[in-house]
């Protein structure tokens, strides 16, 4: 079967992301930490919070547009 319909690419980008709750010794808390590892590339990025998460995730969404 043959199709005249154009195809469209899309750039797929699959993350796979780690967050963990991270405490003091003196039992307060740090907040979430997160990891984000780029299956197609196999860059790990480590995050201090989640805004910061989310902000590397919208970069990668926009460049991947």
């Amino acid at each position: 079967m043959t199709s005249n319909a154009r195809r469209t690419t899309n750039r797929i980008v699959t993350l796979v992301v780690r967050m963990w709750h991270e405490g003091s010794r003196d039992g307060a808390s740090n907040g979430f930490r997160c990891e984000a590892t780029h299956v197609q590339t196999g860059e790990v990025v480590y995050f201090r919070d989640v805004t910061e998460l989310v902000q590397y995730i919208d970069r990668l969404s926009a460049n991947a547009g």
